[in-house]
């Protein structure tokens, strides 16, 4: 009961912090990412950009751009997120307010 209390309550972790929901989005975007790339994600057909990384590999000398667009998929995704929570933390958060 405890830890459904700790999840559901007024006093959450990440309420008011909108940066660190962010951080943790991009967090599980990577973690997904890199368990897909192991053959631990999402089983094929699923697209997954960590499996894409994976089945790219061969190609890697022959035709380079089939590794760089899903790695340039997964940095533009997670740098977005992370300056869009650093947007949302700095409209926010009381105390970088100058008054």
């Amino acid at each position: 009961m405890q830890l459904r209390d700790a999840l559901f309550s007024s006093e959450s972790v990440t309420e008011g912090h909108p940066d660190k929901v962010c951080d943790q989005v991009s967090d599980a975007i990577l973690e997904a990412a890199g368990l897909g790339f192991l053959g631990l994600g999402a089983q094929p057909p699923a697209p997954e950009w960590g499996a894409m990384l994976a089945d790219s590999r061969e190609f890697l000398q022959a035709a380079p751009w089939i590794v760089t667009l899903p790695g340039l998929a997964i940095l533009v995704t997670v740098l977005s997120i992370n300056v869009m929570g650093d947007g949302l933390r700095d409209a926010f958060d009381p105390k970088l307010r100058r008054g």
